[in-house]
């Protein structure tokens, strides 16, 4: 099993034992990366697992940072997951300061868009941080 994603290795022990983060003493109980999280969600929507993707969604947010917030958005636009994908902006809504600065400093990964779609992502921040904090 030494070539196998952690994600899937965590999917066959929510198979066989119902929870995919079973206990501390799990050999790689070590937190999920963005990526794992995400990858683990699919996989709970691909086999129709819904259990799985209860128990691997809130890590989407604990794994989060600014820097990794272009990626993870992207990332759940390639997997058509919108409801991780909300998760995410959520995410970045409560982190704003936190989440701008990493876009304007070049962070976040921003260079995988384009500086029109950074801007644009900018404002919708925005936006849903003046709605969140303000109600406006």
């Amino acid at each position: 099993c030494g070539g196998w994603s952690r994600s899937f290795r965590l999917l066959l022990r929510h198979v066989y034992s119902g929870h995919a983060l079973a206990g501390s003493c799990a050999p790689d109980a070590r937190p999920l990366s963005v990526a794992h999280a995400l990858e683990l969600c699919a996989f709970g929507r691909l086999y129709m697992l819904p259990s799985l993707v209860e128990e691997a969604r809130p890590l989407v947010a604990a794994a989060m940072s600014a820097d990794e917030f272009v990626p993870a958005l992207l990332l759940c636009q390639e997997q058509g997951a919108e409801d991780e994908a909300q998760a995410v902006f959520e995410w970045a809504v409560a982190h704003y300061d936190e989440v701008v600065d990493a876009l304007e400093r070049g962070g976040a990964r921003s260079s995988l868009i384009d500086e029109d779609d950074i801007r644009a992502l900018r404002e919708q921040l925005r936006a849903a941080m003046l709605q969140a904090r303000y109600g406006l």
